[in-house]
């Protein structure tokens, strides 16, 4: 018998807005459940579940492929900050580092 990892769980702040940023970023439905918050996926993309931190939160660096600028646009839209670093740099509400790079 094989095993399918169906999601990644990540600590957050707080974790229904930064499941709600990330379900804009992503194009997906967020669904509570009994320890925190699902953005689910489906047979070919992987859960995130987002759960609240006990202690001091690690950044983190996930990327986002697309049109940069249309992407960065709408990203700061639903919450990004812009990072000033000389590169497309955002962060996530809870302060998680990630990069949106041209295809």
């Amino acid at each position: 018998m094989t095993s399918r990892q169906l999601a990644l769980t990540l600590d957050a702040h707080d974790p229904a807005r930064l499941a709600q940023f990330w379900a804009g970023v992503l194009g997906r439905e967020v669904v509570e459940d009994a320890g925190g918050v699902l953005l689910p996926g489906d047979d070919t993309q992987l859960g995130l579940r987002r759960d609240r931190a006990g202690q001091q939160l690690s950044r983190r660096d996930p990327v986002v492929h697309g049109d940069q600028q249309a992407d960065v646009d709408r990203l700061v839209s639903l919450g990004a900050t812009r990072l000033d670093s000389g590169a497309v740099e955002l962060a996530d509400p809870d302060g998680n580092e990630f990069c949106v790079r041209a295809n």
